[in-house]
């Protein structure tokens, strides 16, 4: 700045030597001009340079709110901007110099109020022969709301521009009349097109050929519509070569008949947007699989935890929810059972043609076999055409209609007990998470088994031991009859068992005779009962049980052509047999048999649970045997001691000898009592029974000892006979162990007791005592 003004200062004095006198015309003009300066609100000035005088007119005063006491060249230097009086000084030098056709600066003056306003001076200077400036008239006014606007626009112009840049990628317009094409610089160098001819191919070679066809009928359809706005996405190729996303947004112009004439636009980087939106999708389709696979799982754990007795809910629920998260043509469940493969569980298409193979042998022709024998996860995409295909998953492939399946098998405690599967119907392959979540399903139907199994070998248990009170319940309750004992444990060995009839017999010395039966129709129990009395050497479960002392378990009987009851199995509709002896003392006295409808053997459980029962059985035998010789040994007691003391309290008397004989140890007849004395010639009779038994009495009385009678005969040689209670029994001759016959147990069966068994027995001759 100092530098400019000493210039100033040199340069004038110089220019006083030069002297200009203004003509009488100049005046005129003068006056003129300021009219024309007063039009445009400017002031004229006449600098003579020469002498360092300068003239304002009365427009510089009034336009440009200066006081009246600026009359020199230095009076209105000194009132400009210091900031500005550098490049002011060196504007006028410039043009002193002849470097500038016209002098023309803008700077910042202070007013008359004190205030700093902007002032445009223009001027041409007048030079002498020697080419040095004598004098300079020109003009100035106040451009300071020119400035204000100017400054507002280019701060608008820079916010624009700063908005452009942060918003978009470039502005263009496509004249589509004249097929021309405006990009900004920005879009451009974006478009990496800055070489090239603007036009509208240029533009469409960068987008994406993936999006083209969408882009082109996005066009395609507003220039059809009436729409006056276009928003699109696409991706394009940048200068780089890399792809980005953009969001393309243009104002439509259309002439008088609705044509589109040009589109005004611009093109934003939603790149990231894009990306963000992509991980967002992601991340929501991930968490959406995650909480789909979540309550997948936990519908399976319900089902498992409200189907504690049963694995087929469970199954269902897993074939169901593996075919819903995979999309899959179908999904099934096999489980292994021996060598054969089943298939309980199934779900989606053709899964009728799907179970017309099951059951079948386990081997490694299919997939869902080959899972189990591996041991591991197996999966084929595609199928058909694969020569590593198992040949009957092809043959399945082609009847059920896929091309990619999976199988992962079910393992526990190092054993494969079934498999998981599924297929696609196209060649598509299971990914990793799949994979994992059909094994979290293979693992949760390993603890549905399970769980099933626990609880029902505790059910089963717990079964088992109540069974076992309420035959002991019976045995404690009924300590004379073994009948109810028996038609109990029918009851609960048919229950028990599932079985459809169980039978229980008893061996009575000679015959196996029939004691309960459950389970059969009228018509089946009659043929079951036609059976019995058995011989031990039939060709019979329950004969077989008896002669080998042992259980017999038969899984078909219609397939044991010994089988001596074919037609009665067959009537009665049981197939597996299982006979368990009733063992004492190592010999058989009765046996347990059970039979079912289908074919199979019993489990082990079941077979432990009839063993139990034939103990319960010769427990309860036993019990009665034991009960009933203690009360007649008790009775006899009882009786003896009775009979003692009469005779000690009549010592020359016997007739109450007999009255009491007659009336606690007489013998039953005709349901009256008989005393029988000897009067050493004839054997007198009294009864004190009813008529009659008076009747029979009268009918022997007064018969001779020599009489064959059998009171004569008892009286010569102390025997008894039938219908007459010895005194005192002598025990049997030694014999092999022979159980009462089937009437004295059909008495005990049907709640006689054991006194008439006895009484029985002692008739026909088989106990004297």
């Amino acid at each position: 700045m100092a530098k400019g003004e000493e210039r100033a200062r040199k340069a004038l004095p110089r220019a006083r030597q030069h002297r200009a006198v203004p003509s009488p015309g100049d005046s005129e003009r003068l006056e003129l001009l300021e009219l024309a300066m007063r039009a445009i609100n400017e002031g004229v000035y006449d600098w003579d340079v020469a002498n360092g005088k300068i003239h304002y007119s009365e427009g510089v005063y009034s336009a440009l709110h200066l006081p009246r006491s600026v009359k020199t060249p230095m009076d209105w230097r000194a009132r400009i901007h210091p900031e500005d009086l550098a490049a002011y000084d060196e504007a006028i030098l410039a043009h002193f110099r002849n470097e500038t056709e016209r002098f023309e600066c803008d700077y910042r003056y202070r007013a008359r109020h004190g205030a700093w306003r902007w002032a445009r001076q223009h001027g041409i200077a007048r030079r002498d022969a020697h080419g040095r400036v004598i004098r300079m008239i020109g003009s100035t006014g106040d451009i300071t709301e020119f400035k204000r606007v100017a400054q507002a626009l280019k701060e608008s112009q820079e916010r624009l521009a700063l908005a452009t840049q942060a918003a978009t990628e470039g502005i263009y317009e496509w004249n589509v009349e004249t097929g021309s094409l405006y990009l900004s610089e920005r879009a451009k160098a974006f478009f990496a097109i800055s070489g090239k001819r603007l036009t509208p191919a240029a533009w469409n070679a960068h987008v994406h050929r993936e999006d083209f066809a969408a882009y082109r009928a996005a066009i395609a359809s507003l220039f059809k519509s009436r729409r006056s706005e276009f928003e699109h996405e696409y991706r394009i190729r940048k200068a780089g070569g890399e792809l980005s996303w953009i969001l393309d947004r243009a104002v439509v112009v259309r002439d008088a008949a609705g044509r589109v004439t040009r589109l005004v636009g611009a093109v934003a980087d939603i790149t990231q947007r894009k990306l963000d939106e992509i991980e967002l999708r992601r991340a929501r389709d991930e968490a959406t699989a995650a909480l789909e696979r979540q309550t997948a799982t936990a519908e399976v754990l319900a089902s498992i935890s409200g189907s504690m007795a049963d694995t087929q809910p469970v199954f269902e629920r897993i074939v169901q929810n593996v075919r819903r998260l995979f999309g899959t043509r179908f999904a099934v469940l096999q489980l292994l059972h021996g060598e054969m493969v089943e298939m309980p569980a199934v779900h989606g298409q053709a899964i009728e043609k799907l179970r017309e193979h099951y059951p079948r042998p386990l081997d490694a022709t299919t997939v869902g076999g080959l899972a189990m024998l591996s041991r591991q996860a197996v999966q084929y995409a595609p199928v058909l055409g694969n020569p590593a295909t198992p040949a009957a998953a092809i043959e399945f492939a082609r009847d059920v209609g896929f091309n990619s399946v999976i199988f992962t098998p079910m393992i526990h405690e190092g054993k494969v007990i079934g498999a998981i599967g599924a297929a696609h119907p196209g060649a598509k392959p299971f990914d990793d998470r799949q994979v994992a979540l059909i094994k979290t399903f293979a693992d949760q139907a390993v603890i549905a088994i399970e769980n099933v199994r626990l609880f029902n070998e505790t059910r089963e248990a717990l079964e088992r031991q109540t069974a076992t009170a309420e035959i002991l319940k019976v045995i404690s309750s009924s300590p004379s009859d073994v009948q109810p004992v028996f038609d109990i444990i029918g009851a609960l060995a048919e229950r028990l068992c599932v079985a459809e009839v169980s039978v229980v017999s008893r061996f009575d010395g000679e015959l196996i005779q029939i004691v309960a039966l459950h389970g059969v129709s009228d018509e089946g129990a009659r043929l079951v009962r036609r059976a019995f009395p058995m011989r031990p050497e039939d060709e019979t479960v329950t004969a077989r049980a008896f002669r080998n002392r042992a259980v017999i378990h038969i899984a078909d009987i219609l397939a044991d052509l010994d089988y001596g009851q074919i037609g009665a199995a067959r009537a009665a509709g049981y197939r597996g047999c299982l006979g368990v002896p009733m063992l004492r003392e190592g010999q058989v006295i009765g046996v347990i048999f059970v039979a079912r409808k289908t074919p199979g053997h019993f489990d082990d459980a079941q077979v432990e649970l009839l063993k139990t029962f034939a103990d319960q059985a010769v427990i309860a035998i036993e019990n009665v045997r034991l009960f009933n010789e203690t009360r007649d040994a008790l009775e006899r007691q009882t009786a003896t001691a009775e009979i003692l003391k009469v005779i000690g309290s009549s010592p020359t008397d016997t007739q109450p000898v007999f009255d009491i004989i007659g009336a606690g140890g007489g013998l039953r007849v005709g349901g009256g009592r008989r005393r029988l004395r000897f009067d050493g010639e004839l054997i007198q009779r009294h009864c004190k029974g009813g008529d009659r038994c008076q009747a029979r009495c009268r009918s022997t009385c007064a018969t001779g000892s020599a009489s064959g009678r059998a009171s004569s005969r008892s009286i010569r040689g102390q025997r008894s006979h039938r219908g007459c209670r010895p005194t005192r029994r002598q025990e049997p001759a030694p014999r092999a162990p022979r159980l009462p016959s089937m009437a004295a147990g059909a008495d005990v069966a049907k709640g006689r007791g054991g006194r008439r068994h006895r009484d029985h027995a002692t008739e026909s001759g088989h106990i004297s005592r």
